[in-house]
């Protein structure tokens, strides 16, 4: 009987011991396979579809015999079926915006095997999750970039069509030669503004473009802004003077914006403006009055689509502000007891990191 009894115990804890080895083993191969399967997916760049089309090579390996998944995501959609109708280990999870169900089929999931390719199965499934993730994120962050350029070529072309209308009323309104030479005085000095905001829209289009830089040329600040006072009809009175080297294209979209909005303002008050141009050591000032009214919630105003207009986008001092910031500049507005004033600084030499996408 005691014969009996020790032979039993022997042999069970020989069955023991074998179990514990091939769970040892088991456990060892299911975390070198583990890394394999993370290291893959960082070769394959995240991609998910990529990683399922290739990780079975590595299931296999745990005698893991077969597996199937479904994934959906924005405009994909990635299927793999089962070549057996045995059962397996499931997990699947459906948003808004994706939708995984992952199966593998063990050829043998009993007891402790179970938690082991329970392991295997999350592990393959937070890493799909997590790349989808950061697909949608990168898609989203596409459309959103898009939406941007699309609302700020929209900015550049809707100026460009105001001054197509004034220009049309006032080719039906020539009387006589005298309209006929203010016209084309006009034109004359409104040209030149009219070819930066084309061409700013072309080098947005044309990535080629990029490749041609702007030459850098000394800029006479108090012509630039007379230029652009008479292309907006405003009564402006100039002090001071001063000269920066720069991309005039960039120097132009600062003070037009700004005049821009001046000018919409004038066409329902009777308003002046006045500007004061100072250089101080390597810096040059530009305070820029208009003596209407003032302007609501004016510590938003270089905010992003931030506009009180009906018709604004919100976008023009914006790129004000990112320009001027990106020249190392300053750029504010504060309402005085006149009205309002912007003051720029800049640098006397302007340059604008090129990491930066142009506003």
């Amino acid at each position: 009987m005691t014969e009996n009894l020790y032979v039993f115990l022997v042999f069970g804890g020989l069955v023991i011991i074998a179990s514990l080895l091939y769970l040892g083993r088991l456990v060892n191969i299911t975390v070198k396979t583990t890394s394999k399967i993370i290291e893959l997916n960082e070769q394959l760049k995240y991609d998910p579809f990529m990683l399922m089309d290739r990780v079975y090579d590595h299931l296999k390996k745990i005698r893991i015999e077969d597996f199937s998944y479904k994934i959906t995501y924005p405009g994909s959609e990635f299927e793999r079926k089962k070549s057996t109708q045995k059962q397996g280990l499931s997990k699947s999870l459906a948003t808004e915006d994706y939708s995984i169900y992952i199966e593998i089929v063990p050829k043998s999931f009993k007891g402790e095997e179970r938690y082991i390719y329970t392991l295997i199965l999350e592990t393959l499934f937070l890493l799909i999750k997590t790349d989808l993730l950061m697909k949608i994120k990168t898609l989203n962050d596409t459309f959103t970039n898009i939406a941007k350029l699309q609302t700020f070529i929209q900015h550049d072309i809707k100026n460009i069509a105001q001054f197509v209308q004034t220009l049309s009323y006032n080719l039906q309104n020539i009387m006589d030669q005298k309209d006929e030479q203010r016209l084309v005085a006009y034109l004359k000095e409104s040209s030149s503004g009219l070819l930066l905001r084309a061409n700013k829209i072309i080098n947005t289009l044309d990535i080629e473009s990029e490749k041609q830089d702007e030459a850098e040329k000394k800029i006479d600040i108090k012509k630039s802004l007379e230029n652009l006072v008479k292309s907006y009809n405003l009564s402006c009175k100039i002090k001071g003077n001063a000269y920066v080297y720069g991309r005039e294209s960039k120097i132009f979209l600062i003070f037009d914006n700004i005049f821009k909005n001046i000018y919409d303002k004038s066409l329902k008050e009777n308003l002046e403006c006045s500007i004061e141009i100072k250089k101080n050591d390597d810096l040059v000032t530009t305070r820029i009055f208009d003596t209407g009214s003032k302007i609501e919630e004016i510590e938003k105003i270089f905010e992003p689509f931030h506009t009180a207009k009906t018709s604004g986008l919100g976008i023009g001092l914006y790129q004000v502000k990112n320009i001027v910031t990106r020249m190392g500049g300053k750029v504010g507005a504060e309402n005085t007891d006149d009205g309002v004033m912007f003051d720029i600084t800049i640098p006397e030499k302007l340059s604008i990191k090129k990491d930066l996408a142009s506003a």
